[in-house]
């Protein structure tokens, strides 16, 4: 397993360059949703094709609003509940999959 810190200088788009060369099945992004949708677009036009991953603070309509490159995410699926955010994210993933999200989820 390869670590990267976006936070130093070029790790960014060393990661990028390696997982559009296939070096790597899964990317895992620790990143806020605005990061990660960034992150993730760069990652599918840099040609990576394999499996994105992320914590449950991805799962937020923001990161789902992300697109094509966000799609195929594994995402833990936010808890039941009825604050905006939830209501959000299984409304979202509700019309993008016809069923609500169980824990794991794979938008």
């Amino acid at each position: 397993m390869t670590t990267f810190d976006a936070r130093e200088s070029g790790s960014r788009e060393e990661l990028i360059a390696r997982a559009g060369r296939g070096e790597y099945g899964c990317v895992v992004m620790f990143a806020q949703p605005k990061a990660a949708v960034d992150l993730a677009g760069r990652l599918r036009s840099g040609g990576f094709r394999g499996q994105l991953a992320g914590p449950l603070w991805l799962a937020s309509p923001e990161y789902l609003r992300g697109g094509g490159a966000t799609e195929g995410t594994l995402l833990v699926a936010p808890a039941r509940g009825r604050t905006r955010v939830i209501e959000e994210f299984n409304t979202i993933f509700l019309g993008a999959h016809g069923a609500l999200p169980t824990p794991p989820a794979l938008y």
